[in-house]
């Protein structure tokens, strides 16, 4: 699976991994970038990435530099959103372009021919509670284009921002789909999906062995009343190859940084 990192900030890149390396070229902020892995060298984090001709080149990671995307499934019904593009030259926050209004306001600024945004997120299930969110914005300033994700759809979170005050999150499928939706969408993370099924398959493996050797041991028999041990011992099974497959990802990553 690919992986990609947005800029943040103009970032230089760089040919080799070293400050010396020689910088090459300048990157613009929001550019996406595939990128294979992440080096640490005389104590500076780096990444790897593709240049269009296909070479490597390196640029410096900072929590203000960089934001490394995720890729999700939707597990809501639906999730609607808004992109928008700017009509003049000033660069605004999406702070100083929004204002969030009611249901009352969003009918009085519709009647006066201002903007109204709506994010919108249905949950799955028996409730399939409604999310919903209006924002008030001037036609004047940017033009907004709705967008919607359905149950399973795939997309990247291109940048999520922190705390809880913060409402809406970025996003972007890689073909055409992208902007903004509520930072309450129900979503599935696919980065290492693989250690899902491993983790289930050793848990089986582990409670199936650990059954088999207290019998041997007679230390129960067979019967119904196995099944509450044997709950117990999943339980407990659970938690340690999610802790055991948590270091391994993390000693894994630690050392690829340093190969």
């Amino acid at each position: 699976m690919k992986r990609y990192l947005r800029l943040l900030q103009d970032a230089d890149l760089y040919v080799r991994h070293e400050e010396k390396g020689g910088v090459v070229a300048t990157i613009k902020a929001d550019t996406i970038l595939e990128y294979t892995r992440e080096k640490r060298r005389n104590g500076i984090n780096w990444m790897e990435i593709y240049q269009e001709d296909g070479s490597l080149a390196y640029i410096k990671k900072g929590r203000d530099a960089i934001f490394k995307c995720e890729k999700v499934k939707v597990n809501d019904l639906h999730s609607k959103g808004f992109g928008f593009t700017t009509k003049g030259d000033a660069k605004k926050s999406i702070g100083e372009l929004f204002e969030h209004i009611d249901e009352k306001r969003a009918m009085i600024a519709k009647e006066q021919d201002k903007g109204v945004a709506l994010l919108e997120v249905k949950e799955s299930g028996d409730s399939a509670k409604m999310l919903s969110l209006q924002l008030e914005y001037s036609k004047d300033e940017i033009d907004v284009e709705p967008i919607e994700f359905q149950k399973g759809d795939e997309l990247y979170v291109i940048f999520e921002p922190l705390g809880r005050k913060e409402l809406l999150i970025e996003v972007d499928n890689l073909n055409g789909r992208k902007g903004f939706l509520l930072k309450k969408t129900d979503r599935k993370s696919l980065e290492d999906a693989w250690l899902q099924p491993l983790g289930i398959v050793i848990m089986v493996v582990a409670i199936l062995a650990m059954i088999g050797g207290f019998v041997a041991a007679g230390w129960f028999v067979v019967s119904g009343l196995m099944i509450f041990p044997a709950i117990a011992v999943a339980l407990v099974t659970i938690v340690a190859v999610q802790i055991a497959i948590m270091i391994a990802k993390g000693i894994v990553h630690q050392i690829r940084k340093r190969l």
